[in-house]
């Protein structure tokens, strides 16, 4: 079963895609949830995949890796909570490794994902250290654009009271808005 994982990886992640094969991103999902080391195989899998020199090829790993995310539970959480994983995402961005050959594309959609995960998966403490630490650096959502990313497991509902957004539990999509416009969209004033 270890060869569907990689054939699902390697179709949702081709070059030659003319765009996001949502067929395979689901499947690639799908087979990481039926393998009992689906979350350990895909993770080694994507961090390659996402270090590819091709930025299109990287750029569908972090949307694999997103979908993943959002479809594969706790188990795949744990393992992209790991330093093993983690710092294989800070090399794409660091220009110690490999921040100074990568495109400013994949840095930035590394960074979202990092601030995205540190807002909705608190428990991930290592996630949390991974993107206070790049913070520190200067590399963070604010360096490129303020940006809002709501998960399934924990908030979602955005509600007007008085001056301040209140935050709840309870929906089932993953989204991303720049802050400015969910806040002037959703709750009706500006941040």
């Amino acid at each position: 079963m270890k060869h569907c994982v990689f054939a699902f990886a390697d179709k949702a992640t081709n070059p030659s895609n003319r765009q996001e094969d949502w067929e395979y991103i689901m499947g690639f999902c799908d087979q990481i949830n039926n393998e009992l080391e689906g979350p350990q195989i895909s993770i080694r899998l994507l961090a390659y995949k996402i270090q590819s020199p091709q930025e299109w090829e990287a750029m569908q790993a972090l949307t694999v890796l997103e979908a993943c995310m959002k479809n594969c539970g706790r188990r795949f959480h744990n393992e992209v909570g790991k330093f093993k994983f983690l710092n294989e995402l800070i090399k794409v961005v660091s220009p110690k490794y490999l921040g100074d050959k990568v495109s400013e594309k994949v840095k930035k959609k590394v960074i979202e994902l990092l601030y995205s995960w540190t807002v909705s998966l608190p428990d991930e403490a290592k996630i949390c250290e991974a993107y206070q630490m790049l913070k520190s650096q200067g590399k963070s959502c604010t360096t490129w654009k303020q940006t809002v990313f709501i998960t399934f497991d924990y908030i979602l509902k955005l509600e007007k009271h008085s001056e301040n957004a209140v935050l709840r539990q309870d929906c089932s999509v993953l989204v991303s808005f720049p802050a400015a416009e969910v806040f002037k969209n959703i709750c009706g004033f500006r941040l």
